[in-house]
Order: C-alpha cells, then structure tokens, then sequence
C-alpha cells in the first residue's frame, strides 16, 4: 500500500512537471524599425543569434503561457512570449500576414526561455530568408593514394523576392547614432540626408525627397551656416561628425 502511494505521487509529480508551460521568455528583436507588435520588443543586435541568453520577460498573463521565435520576411528574428488560446503546440508554427508581410511564429512549450537554439528550421517559410548552405564536392587525386572526394559547405546570405524600402536614422541634435536611435522607413523614401548647423554644432539626420546624387553635400545660405550631405543606401546617414565639426573651427 505505501508503495502504491509513492508510485501515485511520483506519477502526479511528473504529469505536473510535465504539463507545465513557460512563462519567462527570451523578449527581443533585431529589427531596425521594431517588430510592428503592439507591445515594443527591446532592440537586441544579437537577437537573431541561434544561442541567443540576452533579454527576457516573466510574463503575468495567463494567456500568455508559450514562447515564440519570429521569423520575418525581411530575415529579422524576433522572441517572445505566444498566445496560447490559439492552441499552438511546442514545436508548432503559425503564419500570421499583417501590414509588413507573412511572418512564421514557432512556438515552445518545454522550459522557461525554450525560444532560444531554434530558428524555426521546422517551419515552411514562404519566403526564402534563412541563411543556406552550399555543398560542393571536389574530387582530388595523389600519385600513393587513390581518389578522394572532399566535402566542403559554404553559407549563403539570406535571400529575399523584394526590395526592401530604404531606411534612415531620424533624429535632433544627434552627433553619433546608436541601436537606440530612430529609424525611418517608407517606399516614399528616396535619399537620407544628414544636416549639420556649423554655428551650434547640431545635427540633424532623416530622410529626403529631394533630387540629389549619392554622396553630394550642399551648404546653405550665403554665410554657410549649415552644410547637408544626401545618401542613397539603408541607414547611410550614420557618418560621425567631428570631421564637420573640425570644419566649422576651420571656417
């Protein structure tokens, strides 16, 4: 009898361990312009990392009882918490299409922090992002020994089918840009521009509609009080300005 009520407690210890769910999870995303979620995720450059151990969040909503890795189409990765009313399982994925495209959620349910060691290599993208692996086979042969195939892999850049919308760092009164710095991003987009005020100091960085070329500066008024620079590639308006500020000294 007291053996049969050993085996019942191990056995209800185990079913409750076992249909425990997490509610810390890894809480970030390496996108620019933030992940478009109604709650912000903390930028983390680092987020995408497969072994990813950096910021994480105890949720207190019930509801929100999974973790989650997201992929975008863009190749960002996002990690949080998931919704467990959609009756996604561990190992499970989720397609949701908003206003920046078909994302793929992959859900975990094993431990706290699960959403970290996967990329969602399980999921069907429909997208081509992840990065790939090229392999190659080169057949190389010595006079003592006989013909020997040698297996090398390469790793390919994510891919994507478009053209991502030009992105500029927005900011006042911003000499350096950092990951906590604004981004812009629209297909209206043409150029970025960074503009400097030679008399204070202040730099101005966004983005412009106006026809300039790549690379061409301008300065203002008749006294050149201020100087702008246009620049035609995602996040380009990044430059340091001590080489402006040095100028002013100069003038």
């Amino acid at each position: 009898m007291v053996l049969h009520k050993i085996l019942a407690i191990i056995c209800s210890t185990l079913i409750l361990t076992a249909n425990a769910l997490p509610d810390i999870c890894y809480d970030c995303t390496n996108k620019p312009d933030g992940d478009g979620s109604q709650v912000l995720r903390p930028y983390d450059s680092a987020c995408g990392d497969r072994e990813y151990s950096g910021t994480h969040t105890m949720y207190t909503d019930s509801t929100f009882d999974r973790c989650t890795t997201t992929i975008w189409p863009t190749g960002h990765i996002s990690r949080s918490s998931f919704n467990g009313h959609l009756g996604i399982e561990d190992g499970g994925c989720y397609r949701f299409t908003g206003s920046a495209g078909t994302r793929v959620y992959c859900v975990c349910t094993t431990r706290d922090l699960c959403n970290s060691r996967t990329l969602c290599e399980q999921c069907e993208f429909p997208f081509s992002t992840l990065p790939t692996t090229t392999t190659t086979t080169v057949t190389t042969t010595s006079p003592e020994e006989p013909t020997t195939p040698v297996t090398t892999t390469s790793s390919e850049e994510p891919t994507t089918s478009t053209t991502e919308p030009l992105r500029c760092y927005s900011c006042y009164d911003c000499p350096q840009v950092d990951a906590n710095t604004q981004v812009v991003q629209g297909s209206d987009v043409d150029l970025c521009v960074t503009t400097i005020f030679l008399d204070s100091g202040i730099v101005i960085r966004g983005d412009s509609d106006e026809h300039m070329l790549d690379g061409e500066c301008r300065q203002h008024g008749d006294d050149f009080k201020s100087l702008s620079c246009w620049c035609s590639s995602s996040l380009c308006n990044n430059q340091i300005m001590a080489q402006f500020l040095d100028l002013k000294h100069i003038l």
